[in-house]
Protein backbone atom coordinates (compact mmCIF):
# COMPACT_ATOMS: atom_id res chain seq x y z
CA UNK A 1 0.00 0.00 0.00
CA UNK A 2 2.74 2.40 0.96
CA UNK A 3 6.53 2.61 -0.11
CA UNK A 4 7.95 5.28 2.52
CA UNK A 5 11.31 6.04 2.07
CA UNK A 6 13.37 9.19 3.89
CA UNK A 7 15.68 9.68 1.04
CA UNK A 8 13.93 9.07 -1.88
CA UNK A 9 16.63 9.07 -4.23
CA UNK A 10 18.03 5.69 -2.66
CA UNK A 11 14.52 4.24 -3.95
CA UNK A 12 15.77 4.84 -7.74
CA UNK A 13 19.59 4.23 -7.29
CA UNK A 14 18.34 0.91 -6.05
CA UNK A 15 16.37 -0.18 -9.31
CA UNK A 16 18.21 -2.57 -12.03
CA UNK A 17 20.47 -3.56 -9.67
CA UNK A 18 18.89 -7.30 -9.66
CA UNK A 19 19.97 -9.59 -12.81
CA UNK A 20 23.07 -7.42 -13.42
CA UNK A 21 21.16 -4.47 -14.13
CA UNK A 22 18.83 -5.52 -16.40
CA UNK A 23 15.66 -5.82 -13.72
CA UNK A 24 13.00 -4.54 -13.97
CA UNK A 25 11.80 -2.90 -11.41
CA UNK A 26 11.54 0.51 -13.11
CA UNK A 27 8.95 -0.60 -15.86
CA UNK A 28 7.07 -2.57 -12.82
CA UNK A 29 6.61 1.08 -10.84
CA UNK A 30 5.88 2.88 -14.21
CA UNK A 31 3.05 0.34 -14.56
CA UNK A 32 1.93 0.61 -11.04
CA UNK A 33 0.63 3.84 -11.55
CA UNK A 34 -2.12 2.70 -13.63
CA UNK A 35 -3.23 0.23 -11.23
CA UNK A 36 -3.16 -2.76 -13.50
CA UNK A 37 -1.66 -6.31 -12.74
CA UNK A 38 1.29 -8.19 -12.92
CA UNK A 39 2.33 -11.80 -13.80
CA UNK A 40 5.96 -12.70 -12.76
CA UNK A 41 7.15 -16.38 -14.35
CA UNK A 42 10.05 -17.51 -12.55
CA UNK A 43 11.93 -21.01 -12.76
CA UNK A 44 10.42 -22.60 -9.71
CA UNK A 45 7.91 -20.33 -9.50
CA UNK A 46 5.72 -17.21 -10.36
CA UNK A 47 4.14 -14.66 -8.73
CA UNK A 48 1.26 -12.44 -10.18
CA UNK A 49 -1.96 -9.82 -9.11
CA UNK A 50 -4.29 -8.53 -10.92
CA UNK A 51 -4.38 -5.13 -9.70
CA UNK A 52 -2.25 -2.48 -7.57
CA UNK A 53 -2.35 0.37 -5.59
CA UNK A 54 0.84 1.76 -4.34
CA UNK A 55 1.73 4.94 -3.26
CA UNK A 56 5.21 6.22 -2.80
CA UNK A 57 6.57 9.05 -0.57
CA UNK A 58 9.39 10.06 0.67
CA UNK A 59 11.78 13.14 0.68
CA UNK A 60 14.86 14.32 -1.06
CA UNK A 61 16.68 18.28 -1.39
CA UNK A 62 16.18 20.21 -4.48
CA UNK A 63 19.96 19.71 -5.50
CA UNK A 64 19.30 15.79 -5.36
CA UNK A 65 16.61 16.24 -7.56
CA UNK A 66 17.70 18.21 -9.92
CA UNK A 67 20.24 15.68 -10.67
CA UNK A 68 17.68 13.12 -11.12
CA UNK A 69 15.78 14.74 -13.55
CA UNK A 70 18.72 15.77 -15.62
CA UNK A 71 18.94 13.27 -18.07
CA UNK A 72 14.77 14.12 -18.99
CA UNK A 73 12.06 11.83 -18.32
CA UNK A 74 11.60 9.99 -21.42
CA UNK A 75 9.65 7.41 -19.62
CA UNK A 76 7.09 10.07 -17.18
CA UNK A 77 9.09 8.85 -14.17
CA UNK A 78 8.97 12.06 -12.52
CA UNK A 79 6.12 13.27 -14.48
CA UNK A 80 3.74 10.80 -12.37
CA UNK A 81 4.51 12.19 -8.89
CA UNK A 82 3.64 14.93 -7.01
CA UNK A 83 6.28 17.39 -5.81
CA UNK A 84 5.53 19.65 -2.61
CA UNK A 85 8.55 22.24 -2.05
CA UNK A 86 8.74 23.11 1.83
CA UNK A 87 8.86 27.30 1.71
CA UNK A 88 12.23 28.26 2.55
CA UNK A 89 11.91 29.78 6.27
CA UNK A 90 13.64 29.90 9.54
CA UNK A 91 10.90 28.28 12.14
CA UNK A 92 11.83 28.45 15.93
CA UNK A 93 10.96 25.40 17.30
CA UNK A 94 8.39 25.95 20.50
CA UNK A 95 9.47 26.24 23.96
CA UNK A 96 6.33 25.82 25.72
CA UNK A 97 2.75 23.99 25.01
CA UNK A 98 -0.38 25.04 27.35
CA UNK A 99 -2.53 22.46 28.17
CA UNK A 100 -5.52 23.69 25.36
CA UNK A 101 -2.90 23.98 22.93
CA UNK A 102 -1.47 20.64 23.82
CA UNK A 103 -5.27 18.96 24.04
CA UNK A 104 -5.40 20.68 20.12
CA UNK A 105 -2.62 18.91 19.15
CA UNK A 106 -3.93 15.29 20.30
CA UNK A 107 -7.33 15.83 19.31
CA UNK A 108 -6.04 16.57 15.38
CA UNK A 109 -3.71 13.58 15.78
CA UNK A 110 -7.18 11.44 16.98
CA UNK A 111 -8.98 13.08 13.98
CA UNK A 112 -6.33 12.03 11.02
CA UNK A 113 -6.07 8.24 12.76
CA UNK A 114 -10.01 7.91 13.06
CA UNK A 115 -10.19 9.77 8.96
CA UNK A 116 -7.48 7.03 8.14
CA UNK A 117 -8.90 3.86 9.61
CA UNK A 118 -12.76 4.86 8.65
CA UNK A 119 -11.04 5.45 4.60
CA UNK A 120 -8.99 1.89 5.05
CA UNK A 121 -12.39 -0.06 6.24
CA UNK A 122 -14.42 0.87 3.57
CA UNK A 123 -15.26 -1.97 1.44
CA UNK A 124 -13.39 -1.64 -1.98
CA UNK A 125 -15.21 -0.54 -4.74
CA UNK A 126 -14.98 1.30 -8.22
CA UNK A 127 -15.94 5.23 -7.54
CA UNK A 128 -17.24 7.11 -10.74
CA UNK A 129 -17.81 10.97 -11.55
CA UNK A 130 -20.69 13.19 -12.24
CA UNK A 131 -21.89 14.25 -15.59
CA UNK A 132 -20.52 17.73 -14.25
CA UNK A 133 -17.32 16.10 -12.89
CA UNK A 134 -16.95 14.18 -16.10
CA UNK A 135 -17.40 17.62 -18.26
CA UNK A 136 -14.68 19.56 -15.86
CA UNK A 137 -12.16 16.39 -16.12
CA UNK A 138 -12.44 16.33 -19.40
CA UNK A 139 -11.40 19.89 -20.54
CA UNK A 140 -9.04 20.06 -18.24
CA UNK A 141 -7.61 16.95 -20.07
CA UNK A 142 -8.32 18.09 -23.54
CA UNK A 143 -5.93 21.53 -22.65
CA UNK A 144 -3.44 19.79 -21.45
CA UNK A 145 -2.94 17.31 -24.46
CA UNK A 146 -2.58 20.32 -26.31
CA UNK A 147 0.13 21.87 -23.64
CA UNK A 148 1.52 18.58 -23.94
CA UNK A 149 1.94 19.03 -27.62
CA UNK A 150 3.15 22.69 -27.61
CA UNK A 151 5.91 21.81 -24.66
CA UNK A 152 9.69 22.22 -26.46
CA UNK A 153 11.03 20.18 -22.94
CA UNK A 154 10.41 17.08 -23.17
CA UNK A 155 10.10 16.31 -19.28
CA UNK A 156 7.38 19.29 -19.41
CA UNK A 157 5.38 17.18 -21.82
CA UNK A 158 5.62 14.54 -19.75
CA UNK A 159 4.35 16.26 -17.14
CA UNK A 160 1.66 17.81 -18.93
CA UNK A 161 0.58 14.22 -19.97
CA UNK A 162 -0.03 13.01 -16.76
CA UNK A 163 -1.83 15.88 -15.04
CA UNK A 164 -5.30 14.71 -15.73
CA UNK A 165 -4.38 11.15 -14.26
CA UNK A 166 -3.31 13.34 -11.51
CA UNK A 167 -6.09 15.36 -10.99
CA UNK A 168 -8.26 12.18 -10.72
CA UNK A 169 -6.21 11.10 -7.71
CA UNK A 170 -6.84 14.16 -5.72
CA UNK A 171 -10.25 14.47 -6.43
CA UNK A 172 -10.79 10.45 -5.39
CA UNK A 173 -8.70 11.08 -2.21
CA UNK A 174 -10.91 14.20 -1.48
CA UNK A 175 -14.24 12.56 -2.23
CA UNK A 176 -13.33 9.41 0.17
CA UNK A 177 -12.76 12.24 2.95
CA UNK A 178 -15.83 13.52 2.56
CA UNK A 179 -17.04 10.11 2.88
CA UNK A 180 -15.07 9.51 5.98
CA UNK A 181 -16.39 12.68 7.71
CA UNK A 182 -20.04 11.82 7.03
CA UNK A 183 -20.58 14.83 4.35
CA UNK A 184 -21.59 12.36 1.51
CA UNK A 185 -22.43 8.47 1.45
CA UNK A 186 -19.87 5.94 0.59
CA UNK A 187 -21.87 4.98 -2.76
CA UNK A 188 -21.78 8.93 -3.85
CA UNK A 189 -20.45 10.03 -7.14
CA UNK A 190 -17.25 12.00 -6.65
CA UNK A 191 -18.82 15.75 -7.86
CA UNK A 192 -17.42 18.67 -9.46
CA UNK A 193 -16.01 19.78 -6.72
CA UNK A 194 -13.62 17.87 -5.74
CA UNK A 195 -12.40 17.81 -9.62
CA UNK A 196 -12.03 21.39 -9.31
CA UNK A 197 -10.22 21.45 -5.89
CA UNK A 198 -7.85 18.81 -7.07
CA UNK A 199 -7.11 20.98 -10.45
CA UNK A 200 -6.21 23.76 -8.22
CA UNK A 201 -3.69 21.31 -6.04
CA UNK A 202 -2.23 19.66 -8.92
CA UNK A 203 -1.76 22.72 -11.02
CA UNK A 204 -0.23 24.47 -8.17
CA UNK A 205 2.38 21.57 -7.28
CA UNK A 206 3.33 21.32 -10.87
CA UNK A 207 4.24 24.73 -11.47
CA UNK A 208 6.98 23.91 -9.74
CA UNK A 209 7.76 20.89 -11.13
CA UNK A 210 7.90 22.45 -14.84
CA UNK A 211 10.29 25.33 -13.40
CA UNK A 212 12.36 22.81 -12.06
CA UNK A 213 12.70 21.17 -15.46
CA UNK A 214 13.20 24.30 -17.49
CA UNK A 215 15.89 25.34 -14.81
CA UNK A 216 18.26 21.60 -15.59
CA UNK A 217 17.13 22.73 -19.54
CA UNK A 218 19.12 25.44 -19.55
CA UNK A 219 20.54 26.35 -15.90
CA UNK A 220 19.25 28.92 -13.68
CA UNK A 221 19.20 32.47 -14.90
CA UNK A 222 21.52 31.60 -17.56
CA UNK A 223 23.66 34.88 -19.68
CA UNK A 224 20.57 33.46 -22.27
CA UNK A 225 17.62 33.57 -20.10
CA UNK A 226 18.75 37.54 -19.49
CA UNK A 227 19.73 38.62 -22.60
CA UNK A 228 16.01 37.28 -24.08
CA UNK A 229 14.68 39.12 -21.09
CA UNK A 230 16.29 42.23 -21.42
CA UNK A 231 15.61 42.26 -25.21
CA UNK A 232 11.81 41.58 -24.74
CA UNK A 233 11.66 44.50 -21.86
CA UNK A 234 13.05 46.97 -24.14
CA UNK A 235 10.50 45.86 -26.85
CA UNK A 236 8.02 46.53 -24.26
CA UNK A 237 5.96 43.70 -26.01
CA UNK A 238 5.82 40.05 -26.73
CA UNK A 239 8.33 38.40 -29.13
CA UNK A 240 8.60 35.45 -30.86
CA UNK A 241 12.03 33.51 -30.22
CA UNK A 242 13.32 34.49 -33.85
CA UNK A 243 12.54 38.48 -33.31
CA UNK A 244 14.50 37.88 -30.06
CA UNK A 245 17.37 36.04 -32.08
CA UNK A 246 17.95 38.87 -34.39
CA UNK A 247 18.42 41.11 -31.59
CA UNK A 248 21.42 38.95 -29.69
CA UNK A 249 24.68 39.63 -31.03
CA UNK A 250 26.75 37.31 -33.11
CA UNK A 251 28.22 35.26 -30.71
CA UNK A 252 24.79 34.88 -28.89
CA UNK A 253 23.13 33.71 -31.91
CA UNK A 254 26.10 31.52 -33.11
CA UNK A 255 25.94 28.87 -29.96
CA UNK A 256 21.85 28.59 -29.65
CA UNK A 257 19.35 26.96 -31.43
CA UNK A 258 15.51 27.42 -31.45
CA UNK A 259 14.30 24.78 -28.95
CA UNK A 260 17.01 26.04 -26.53
CA UNK A 261 15.83 29.30 -26.88
CA UNK A 262 12.08 28.42 -26.16
CA UNK A 263 13.39 26.17 -23.59
CA UNK A 264 14.59 29.57 -21.83
CA UNK A 265 11.83 31.85 -22.80
CA UNK A 266 9.64 28.76 -20.68
CA UNK A 267 12.41 29.04 -17.95
CA UNK A 268 11.93 32.63 -17.56
CA UNK A 269 8.00 32.68 -17.41
CA UNK A 270 7.76 29.00 -14.94
CA UNK A 271 10.11 31.55 -12.68
CA UNK A 272 7.94 34.29 -12.72
CA UNK A 273 9.86 36.90 -14.94
CA UNK A 274 7.49 36.89 -17.58
CA UNK A 275 4.77 34.90 -19.91
CA UNK A 276 4.35 33.00 -22.51
CA UNK A 277 1.64 33.79 -25.06
CA UNK A 278 0.62 31.90 -28.16
CA UNK A 279 1.24 33.72 -31.51
CA UNK A 280 0.28 32.82 -34.82
CA UNK A 281 0.78 28.86 -36.14
CA UNK A 282 1.55 27.81 -32.40
CA UNK A 283 4.70 30.11 -32.29
CA UNK A 284 5.55 31.23 -28.23
CA UNK A 285 5.49 34.98 -27.51
CA UNK A 286 7.52 35.85 -24.61
CA UNK A 287 6.53 39.12 -22.89
CA UNK A 288 8.75 40.37 -19.68
CA UNK A 289 6.43 40.99 -16.72
CA UNK A 290 9.06 41.66 -14.09
CA UNK A 291 12.93 42.43 -13.44
CA UNK A 292 15.54 40.00 -13.08
CA UNK A 293 17.34 40.22 -9.64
Amino acid sequence: LLLNRDELDGQFDGMGQCRGGKGADEQQMLELYDGGGLTSLRITSSRAYTSSQVSIWGTTQPEVLRQMVAAGDASGLWARFLFVPLPERVVALPTHASPSEMAEVEAAAQLLADVARTIHDLPARRYSLTSDAMHAWQEYELQHQGMALKATIGAQSALYGKSAGKVLRVAGLLHLLKVAIGEVEHDALVDADCISKAVVLVDHLDQWALSLHSEVAVGETTGLMQAIHRVAEAAGQPLRWKEVWHRLSTAQRRDVDASTGRAAMQALAAAGYGVIEDGPRGALLYRATGALP
